[in-house]
């Protein structure tokens, strides 16, 4: 008994180190392979991981919001990446390739793309980074329609402060909008963002009148705002100036105390979420197999993630059929003890034990399901 009590605790304390090692390398993804300015008729490859067979690709008008094209995923790829091609056979415009999920209806964008001679989708920020309100700024954006919009987002809050509307369609040549600032002092990034699917492409970030800016979120000071950062700051969350963990290096929005927020200004300038692409392991013999394979790309965290996530829903699944089958068997040893203290004793020693487990277990559970939710953004790996 004390040997599957010990075991119950070994299961708590690894959901706990799988939560903070999970990554969100089984996000769902795909690559767009072909030229960003085909002519209709023209050749693409999409190649997908983690969706379905039936679900498919859409070719979607980013000025309109209506689905032009679509090409049907006949292989499943939930467990390895599979590749489609096509042609498109729609007009001249500017598209999104998607990858539609049938339920819910989900789309992850593979590429945006510009049919019929323009050079792309983009966009430059032409001013000071660090403007005072007021301050003058200009964007020139290519392979956007008219009607779309530039947005100065609050990267502390993730609302949008302001708009400047495009006037001028940009799908075959490059066009300029000038505008000033009217958003109070803080960090911003000034985006260009399509009307359907609502999509942004990032421009630059900027600090009016003295606001936090992203490489602020860079706290371990490696060069890429990521998971690593995130994680540091969460070990130090709810600290205020004195607490034995308080580092003023994580208070990322100058509150005196490091919380939610300052998680959130984090995700906000991590520059590792991916957009497509992505590699993944799938089953605990899969990544184990990775492991011995130099095919396979992997970082460290993400095969320890991904091992991890694979073993912990087997793991508390076993602990929670064992505790409960000795709960019944404890119990029934209990009632029939007819008298015998040192069996009655047994029994409800075990059954003790079998009960202490079974609440380690569900905390373990909680306890993965709050860090997914609070500090991975309800990535699911978790």
């Amino acid at each position: 008994m004390k040997k599957f009590f010990l075991f119950l605790n070994i299961i708590f304390i690894y959901c706990i180190f799988a939560s903070f090692t999970a990554s969100s390398s089984y996000a769902a993804s795909c690559t767009y392979t072909g030229s960003t300015t085909p002519n209709s008729g023209g050749a693409f490859s999409v190649t997908y991981q983690g969706f379905a067979a039936g679900e498919t690709i859409g070719v979607y008008d980013r000025l309109g919001g209506t689905l032009a094209q679509t090409v049907g995923l006949t292989l499943d790829s939930l467990t390895s990446p599979q590749t489609v091609s096509s042609n498109f056979s729609v007009g001249a415009g500017g598209y999104s390739v998607m990858v539609q999920t049938r339920f819910p209806i989900t789309n992850t964008k593979c590429a945006d793309i510009d049919v019929g001679g323009g050079s792309g989708i983009s966009c430059t920020y032409t001013g000071s980074t660090t403007p005072n309100s007021g301050g003058a700024f200009s964007v020139t954006y290519q392979g956007f329609a008219a009607g779309e919009t530039i947005g100065v987002y609050d990267r502390l809050g993730g609302t949008l402060a302001q708009t400047v509307g495009l006037t001028l369609d940009s799908l075959t040549s490059p066009q300029t909008v000038s505008s000033n600032f009217s958003v109070g002092a803080g960090g911003y990034s000034v985006m260009v963002q399509t009307r359907f699917p609502i999509t942004n492409t990032k421009c630059a970030d900027i600090d009016v009148g003295g606001g936090a800016a992203c490489a602020a979120a860079d706290v371990n000071g490696d060069g890429d705002i990521d998971l690593a950062d995130k994680q540091a700051i969460a070990f130090a969350f709810g600290s205020t100036p004195g607490s034995p963990n308080w580092n003023p290096a994580y208070d990322l929005n100058h509150d005196n105390v490091i919380n939610q927020g300052d998680v959130d200004f984090a995700n906000t300038c991590d520059t590792t979420i991916p957009t497509t692409g992505g590699t993944s392991c799938s089953g605990f013999f899969g990544c184990l197999a990775g492991i011995l394979s130099p095919t396979t790309a992997f970082t460290e965290t993400g095969l320890i993630g991904d091992i991890f996530t694979k073993i912990l829903p087997i793991a508390i699944g076993l602990g929670g059929f064992l505790s409960v089958i000795i709960i019944v068997i404890s119990g029934i040893q209990f009632i029939t003890s007819n008298g015998n203290p040192e069996a009655a004793a047994a029994a409800r020693s075990r059954l003790i034990f079998a009960i202490v487990g079974f609440v380690l277990l569900i905390l373990a559970f909680a306890i993965t399901q709050i860090v997914d939710n609070v500090f991975l953004r309800g990535s699911g790996v978790v």
